[in-house]
């Protein structure tokens, strides 16, 4: 119940957000959109590489609780920004869109210490034998948001064919986070949680925050963490081009339609690997075969994606593309992108099972969620970082 609790509050925080930057944010400043998503990212490498101490300090129910209301002063700044625009001058306001970075900032905080509560929860609080399946189940649950966020996005944007979401838009996305932030706080304590075969959650917190960091910093000479480095540094690299190809490809109402489906090809994703790795028998033979699946599949991915570019030359501006859903051209690039969720999803879930392998200890397991956050964000903002230079879409593709 406490991992499905968590998946509820992912669901309308971070799976709402996910819906939210899938569609670019509903900022039509590209230049904006790429440096604030890069200031969040830098914010959330940072506090997510220590948000483990942080956890195992105030718990993982207040340190989720207060990385919630990151989401809300983010989606706070979109309605202020949708409403100081300046149509004569095709610009922001100053005021507006500086409270966007702070709001972008406010979220990668928020967010690093969300995501660090919550691995800890669903890498600890299972059993060895049932982490695959309990972490497909919260990625499920979790990308439920972003997909219903996508469907909210296509409906109330359903009457226009142009590239602006509505203020409807986010102010049902707020109040939904809002409930989200609330939900987190029927959290129970950690030594109250009993796994499903009856043993006690382990927790071997270190008495201090000082104690905490110099634990953390010692993950970067861990063999295990340093030969996972590469995976984790991937495993949100890619977002940045998956978000352009939906934003600079579809028009508004159809990029909240392709989003829905890109996050619900993600809950088939995590279904499926999550039922392969909890399968009886060896950890080690589960773990080299289902790498390379996922290896495969991701070069089938990046080929097409590469075809796709090279033969339409997407991109911003003048070369823009507002291709309807109803066009005869949308289903392929349609599927494609569908196609980009669905590798996600078992990167991820296959990430966080392997280090639900190495320990079942609490803040252990905290630390080693932090690391991954810090890593994965630290090399998304680099990479939304190229893309506001600007780097061509082929060039970013090539990275």
């Amino acid at each position: 119940s406490q991992v499905l609790i968590v998946a509820f509050v992912c669901f309308t925080c971070p799976g709402l957000y996910n819906a939210i930057s899938s569609i670019a944010a509903g900022v039509d400043d590209e230049t904006i959109n790429y440096n604030a998503t890069a200031v969040l990212y830098a914010c959330f490498a940072l506090f997510g590489l220590f948000a483990g101490g942080i956890v195992n300090v105030l718990g993982p129910k207040y340190t989720l609780f207060i990385g919630t209301w990151g989401y809300v002063i983010y989606a706070t700044s979109l309605l202020i920004m949708g409403n100081n625009f300046d149509e004569t001058a095709k610009a922001y306001s100053s005021g507006a869109t500086n409270f966007f970075y702070a709001g972008n900032a406010l979220l990668g905080i928020g967010a690093g210490l969300l995501w660090t509560a919550q691995g800890q929860i669903c890498m600890s609080y299972p059993t060895t034998e049932t982490k695959g399946a309990y972490f497909s189940y919260f990625w499920i649950i979790f990308n439920l948001g972003a997909c219903l966020g996508g469907f909210l996005t296509f409906g109330t944007n359903y009457k226009t064919t142009g590239n602006t979401a509505s203020n409807t838009t986010f102010i049902l996305f707020l109040v939904l986070m809002s409930c989200g932030a609330l939900l987190s706080l029927t959290l129970a304590k950690p030594e109250n949680v009993v796994r499903n075969d009856g043993s006690m959650v382990t927790i071997d917190a270190l008495p201090n925050g000082l104690s905490e960091i110099l634990e953390v910093f010692k993950l970067f000479l861990d063999p295990k963490m340093l030969l996972l480095f590469p995976l984790f540094a991937y495993s949100n690299w890619f977002y940045n081009y998956h978000f352009f190809f939906n934003n600079a490809m579809f028009n508004k109402r159809t990029q909240g339609f392709n989003s829905a489906f890109y996050w619900g090809s993600q809950m088939l994703g995590a279904y499926l690997i999550g039922k392969y790795l909890d399968r009886a028998g060896p950890k080690k033979p589960k773990a080299l075969q289902s790498i390379l699946v996922l290896t495969v599949l991701c070069v089938l991915m990046w080929g097409a994606a590469l075809w796709v570019q090279s033969s339409f030359d997407i991109d911003f501006g003048a070369k823009r593309r507002t291709i309807d859903f109803q066009d005869g051209g949308w289903f392929l690039k349609f599927l494609l992108f569908t196609f980009f969720g669905f590798n996600d999803a078992i990167c991820q879930v296959w990430s966080y099972w392997l280090m639900g392998q190495y320990s079942d200890d609490m803040a252990t397991l905290g630390r080693y969620a932090g690391y991954y956050k810090g890593v994965q964000s630290g090399m998304a903002a680099v990479a939304w970082r190229l893309g506001g230079i600007p780097l061509t879409p082929m060039a970013v593709l090539g990275t």
